[in-house]
């Protein structure tokens, strides 16, 4: 069968095959460590924060909430607390232990939260899209996000929330990188909000595209955490994580894609597919097997724990 529950079953029972489906007591521990983290990482980041920022933040908030959209301060604890140890098991995968280790996995820990928020506030017609030259100015010269003249050169609350925590994480990757790092940091977020910003809705975005968005945020993950030239073992291991990340993305958000008229790679690539089932599968496998199998590298059990993370939706 060509229907969702059939891709869904299909990714569980390959999962459990390579052994990497964890149980839900297991899951659960996990989930409090990264909660946890993700609330110590907000504190910090509302700390570094001045009084107007902190207000800015508050009313995003409000909003959000009354819409009944999300919790920030929810959604902020997980998404910072995984961008936390995603980052620091991608130190560990290099075996780059350092006395900046706790420092460069903050910076990860925002990185996730901006390009993750940015990308929900976008989905949500909350915010305009910002360019990525704006993205780029910001962070190589400080130069704020140019106001339409639309809004009579005074940003939304949502626009003024990205702009400081893009903000405050310059000035983070200023004090803890190198000159070198900063310009391939910065060269591959400006690419990644180039592919983000080229997905658009109604769902038309090619398959290598979607691919594209799901792969950037884990390498920037891996440049923030290494303190020498990435190498290329990390580069692909990272983007292929990022593959099969979007994958387990797409079968979880299926339905409410579907719903949103937002891409999904199941939805508009293989359900098209009359063996597209098959194709998935192949797909899948040569992941796991590049992942897991056949790489020199010892992947930390963050990795794992990050893919269960979207199991649990699945209804399988």
């Amino acid at each position: 069968m060509n229907d969702i529950y059939s891709y869904r079953s299909k990714a569980y029972n390959l999962l459990n095959q390579f052994q990497l489906v964890m149980s839900p007591s297991e899951l659960r521990t996990f989930h409090q460590k990264v909660m946890e983290c993700g609330k110590n990482e907000f504190e910090y980041l509302i700390s570094e924060l001045n009084k107007k920022d902190q207000l800015v933040m508050e009313l995003v908030k409000q909003r959000l909430e009354n819409e009944g959209l999300l919790s920030l301060e929810e959604v902020m604890q997980r998404v910072l607390g995984f961008g936390y140890f995603q980052t620091e098991g991608f130190s560990c995968l290099c075996s780059n232990l350092n006395s900046n280790n706790k420092r460069r996995s903050s910076l990860g820990a925002r990185a996730n939260f901006i390009l993750s928020f940015y990308d929900f506030l976008v989905d949500s017609d909350l915010i305009r899209i910002i360019e990525a030259h704006e993205f780029d100015n910001l962070l190589r010269n400080n130069k704020p996000f140019y106001s339409p003249l639309i809004l009579f050169y005074r940003k939304e609350n949502c626009e003024r929330m990205i702009e400081m925590l893009v903000k405050n994480f310059r000035e983070g990757v200023s004090a803890s990188l190198k000159d070198k790092e900063q310009n391939d940091l910065f060269t591959i977020i400006l690419m990644a909000c180039k592919i983000q910003n080229s997905i658009t809705k109604p769902a038309n975005t090619s398959y290598e595209k979607l691919e594209e968005k799901s792969i950037y945020p884990f390498l920037i993950l891996a440049y923030i955490s290494q303190q020498t030239p990435l190498p290329s073992s990390v580069i692909n291991w990272a983007s292929d994580f990022g593959r099969l990340i979007g994958l387990v993305d797409d079968l979880s958000d299926y339905e409410l894609d579907l719903l949103k008229n937002s891409p999904n790679g199941i939805s508009d690539c293989f359900m098209k597919d009359s063996q597209g089932i098959s194709h998935f599968e192949e797909k899948f496998i040569a992941l796991l097997n590049r992942l897991f199998r056949t790489t020199n590298l010892t992947p930390s059990p963050i990795f794992t724990a990050t893919i269960n993370s979207w199991i649990s939706s699945w209804n399988i």
